[in-house]
């Protein structure tokens, strides 16, 4: 009831700008999270912890006094007539491909093989021209490349693989991510490490590409299997065996190809059903455990043809296949699992209970994060600017710091004689900064770093 202080929320969001409350489909963009009032005085239900006030905006809506659970969080199960299925389909297909084309485009440029092995040849002179071809492929940088990178300590120091991940952040979340910061010789510093932490609840370019194309994937999944339902409660069909292998034919992924392969084996059509696991791995790039699940289809597939050639059931299985079938249950997934699991229930008096869940009371059910041992803090100092290497030769690193709730933080570069050279504005009270020293003469110069008009700390450092 709206008038009871213990009533449930109405937790209703929209894209920014859209006002539409039943809108959830916000696809990884900014969002109203629209709180109802409740007639207290500053009482609204429920103010949201732990989110990113830049990407979630709270309203305080009057107006959702009287809310209900249908209109707060409407259901997605609709019914659908056969053509609006077909129709969100072809809207969600043409979606999902444009964001994954994107992807296949932008993420490492394109060719994540090339750009790693360019990572994993380089030399330590090298330095500088890497670091302008990853930060050139940022904010789209793959955890594989960004994991070679952090292995090449000789080339790219701690300060400049800060820089590249802060400009790539959600490889920042990433457990091997940060696994291969701990094993470097020297790890990240503690300020290093809690800039680039201070980046944890932003979400990256790349991750907003990836929930749009996952977004609209599930959403064409969800129809996909909204339109089989209505073929298989058709009695009218005269194939409803061929009607549901074009749906799932909509769905580009191995699982649908071995799905397709059943159709094809329930048609009695054996040819088509080898031609089809033919080409998962000529049309999809398999991971080992893949490579190894598809192995198992072809192996199952086989001994359902060879026992239809035989013009045998599945419960006829001999000896040499159930063997196989043990060997294929106990090197696949679950789904193969399953079916292997139930032939042998019936044929070999297979015994199987099926395994009790139980909820962790006593642990979080979030995987631990592995932690970089930090080195010591140069925020612990009473340093406000620290630079290195020095004497450098193609770039410089700035450490520093300002005093607490400064605002106009600069840093300044001059010539020993004192004519300013480039002027670069910070935007956090402390952190790094790499200065591109390629165009410099060789010399003696100046960095002056200032916050809100003052002069905080001046300091020397030599080009070679």
């Amino acid at each position: 009831k709206a008038d009871e202080i213990t009533a449930p929320v109405g937790n209703l969001f929209s894209q920014l700008g859209t006002w539409s409350y039943s809108d959830f489909d916000n696809q990884g963009e900014d969002i109203w999270y629209h709180l109802p009032y409740w007639g207290l005085s500053n009482d609204y239900k429920i103010n949201p912890k732990f989110s990113d006030t830049a990407q979630v905006h709270k309203n305080y809506n009057n107006a959702l006094q009287s809310w209900n659970p249908i209109a707060g969080c409407p259901s997605r199960l609709g019914i659908k007539s056969k053509s609006e299925l077909e129709s969100l389909i072809a809207d969600n297909e043409l979606n999902s491909v444009i964001y994954t084309d994107s992807l296949n485009t932008m993420v490492d440029q394109g060719n994540t093989t090339a750009l790693s092995l360019d990572v994993a040849t380089s030399l330590p002179p090298e330095t500088m021209l890497l670091r302008d071809q990853l930060l050139a492929a940022s904010p789209y940088l793959s955890d594989t490349v960004m994991v070679s990178a952090a292995e090449k300590e000789d080339v790219l120091p701690n300060s400049i693989i800060t820089e590249v991940l802060t400009a790539n952040p959600q490889s920042v979340r990433a457990e091997n991510m940060l696994n291969s910061l701990d094993a470097r010789i020297y790890p990240p510093s503690e300020s290093e490490m809690s800039s680039l932490h201070a980046n944890d609840t932003i979400m990256g370019a790349k991750e907003i590409l990836e929930s749009k194309q996952a977004f609209y994937t599930s959403s064409m999944q969800y129809a996909v299997n909204g339109l089989i339902r209505k073929y298989m409660s058709d009695s009218m069909l005269v194939d409803i065996n061929d009607s549901i292998k074009t749906s799932i034919s909509l769905i580009n992924s191995p699982d649908s190809y071995y799905k397709q392969a059943f159709c094809n084996y329930n048609s009695g059509d054996s040819s088509e059903v080898l031609n089809t696991l033919a080409q998962v791995p000529s049309n999809f790039g398999l991971t080992t455990y893949q490579n190894d699940m598809h192995n198992g289809y072809e192996d199952y597939f086989d001994l359902l043809l060879e026992l239809q050639n035989e013009g045998k059931s599945t419960t006829e299985v001999d000896s040499t296949q159930k063997n196989m079938l043990y060997s294929i249950m106990q090197n696949t997934n679950e789904i193969l699992q399953a079916y292997c699991r139930n032939v042998l229930i019936i044929t070999d008096g297979l015994v199987y209970h099926e395994p009790y869940l139980f909820p962790d009371t006593v642990s979080t059910k979030s995987i631990p994060v592995k932690k970089p041992n930090f080195g010591n803090s140069f925020l612990k100092s009473s340093d406000f600017l620290r630079l290195y290497p020095n004497p450098a030769d193609e770039y410089l690193t700035i450490e520093y710091k300002v005093p607490y709730n400064s605002h106009k933080i600069i840093v300044e570069i001059l010539t020993i004689d004192g004519h300013n050279i480039e002027v670069l504005t910070l935007n956090r009270e402390w952190g790094e900064k790499i200065i591109d020293l390629r165009n410099f003469k060789r010399g003696t110069y100046l960095i002056r770093l200032w916050a809100d008009g003052s002069v905080i700390e001046t300091r020397k450092f030599i080009k070679m």
